[in-house]
């Protein structure tokens, strides 16, 4: 197993500062797996899910505490270290020879004796081992202790036991090898937390009032009245506006840049309405934010992935130049230097066959794929291009030697692009290499022309 690429991803809610993701190819993504199930009979899976986190959140006030300590890990899942995991999973199923297998599989991976993939679900269980033993010495300490993956919150009677109840915390975490986070550990009184919680649906129902009376009973999920879909309530016009409203007083709200202890209860509660707003324009194909598009990438770059999504779903106009001059116009926002992987993403809502790139796009696009930057999102860059026909099929053999197994997927079907009958020897080279990517080829070709599921 080679060692794998590491991609810069912007974090959420904040410019210039980043979280490392692994680009794991289709293989280690098998092997991890296998392995993490291999743990199920003795270890349950976490539950990671948006309502688990949010019961998590609220289970804190059942105790009436007068203050609560919010607090997480610095970069948990980056040093996790492998030598504790492999102890951990010994400790916990008596399975040494899947704990060694797991630790030689990561050290490999990562070239050093620490860390986790970022968003690789097998990741969630493993990362659980190393940090569930924090709370449980937490919670024999008599602490009132909940946690979500690497977040905590305690329940104090006072602020004298919440700033001791915090200490320990910091001796517990560092006791296991990691550190609290210094920005985000804080102790808030609890009705102040308690009116944090509330601000993604008091930002909701501010929207659905300011449209018409009795239009908050909306699922803020979906976008779904709760109600009869006959009542006015349902009416599909009601519902993109009170949408749009809320994404908006969001933006506006971002764009303030909150300060103080419930910064980052406000910047997550506005990140959950511009994200539900997304979701919901995206499943009915409304173009009410694309106008706002620049400015929403622009203040927070982790939305560039779900944004490009956003625009494939969209009509659309103006001679099929509107998505290109759209992506365009986010990266302007940049002012000269644009993470890869943002381009990447916001490129990504090219891969639609009614899209028109310009000039400048194609220019752009072919000097980052003989750029330097990771070889996977050149690989998806010179995938978009190949469907738009602006890249040979000789540019993608090249690029083919010097691109990790975790991006030629998209090389490969790049190649199905250009070439879908008679393909030349330059992509037979490609396509024979290994027996997946031949299958790869034929499955793309038997899907000319639809990009929906790239």
């Amino acid at each position: 197993m080679l060692p794998a690429e590491t991609i810069w991803m912007p974090r959420a809610g904040k410019v210039g500062s980043y979280r490392p993701v692994t680009a794991l190819s289709l293989i280690e993504r098998v092997l991890l797996r296998a392995l993490e199930v291999d743990l199920h009979s003795m270890v349950r899976p976490p539950n990671r899910s948006v309502e688990a986190f949010r019961t998590f959140q609220l289970a804190v006030l059942d105790g009436n505490p007068s203050h609560v300590v919010v607090a997480d890990v610095t970069s948990f899942y980056h040093f996790v270290p492998h030598e504790l995991l492999e102890t951990r999973i010994v400790e916990m199923t008596a399975k040494p020879d899947t704990a060694n297998a797991i630790r030689s599989a990561l050290s490999a991976l990562f070239s050093r004796a620490r860390g986790l993939p970022q968003s690789f679900e097998p990741s969630n269980l493993l990362s659980e081992l190393c940090i569930a033993p924090v709370e449980r010495a937490l919670l024999r300490r008599g602490v009132p202790t909940f946690r979500s993956n690497d977040d905590f919150t305690l329940g104090a009677p006072s602020w004298g036991d919440a700033l001791r109840y915090l200490e320990l915390l910091q001796d517990e975490v560092s006791r296991a090898g990691f550190d609290l986070n210094g920005e985000k550990s804080k102790i808030l009184k609890t009705e102040t937390y308690r009116s944090n919680l509330g601000l993604r649906d008091h930002i909701f129902a501010q929207a659905m009032s300011d449209v018409e009376a009795g239009a908050a009973d909306i699922d803020p999920y979906t976008g779904e009245p709760t109600a009869d879909p006959a009542v006015a309530v349902g009416d599909p016009v009601l519902v993109t506006a009170a949408m749009t409203a809320a994404f908006n007083t969001a933006i506006t709200n971002q764009a303030t840049r909150a300060t103080g202890p419930s910064a980052g209860f406000e910047i997550r509660a506005n990140r959950e309405v511009i994200a539900t707003a997304l979701y919901y324009f995206t499943r009915i194909g409304s173009d009410a934010a694309v106008d706002a598009c620049p400015q929403v990438v622009g203040l927070d770059p982790s939305f560039a992935r779900q944004y490009a999504a956003y625009l494939r779903s969209i009509p659309e106009v103006d001679g099929g130049t509107r998505t290109a001059s759209t992506a365009s116009a986010v990266l302007s926002r940049f002012r000269g230097h644009v993470t890869p992987w943002v381009g990447t993403w916001l490129w990504s809502a090219l891969l639609r066959a009614d899209a028109v790139l310009d000039d400048g796009t194609v220019s752009t696009m072919t000097d980052f794929v003989q750029s330097t930057a990771p070889s996977v999102l050149r690989a998806r860059a010179a995938l978009i291009l190949a469907v738009h026909g602006q890249i040979p099929s000789h540019a993608l053999a090249r690029l083919f030697d010097q691109t990790g197994d975790a991006g030629r997927p998209d090389l490969i079907v790049a190649a199905s692009v250009l070439e879908p009958n008679n393909p030349s020897p330059a992509v037979l080279a490609m396509t024979e290499t290994d027996p997946i990517w031949r299958v790869l080829f034929d499955y793309a070709v038997g899907r000319h022309g639809d990009y929906t599921w790239l």
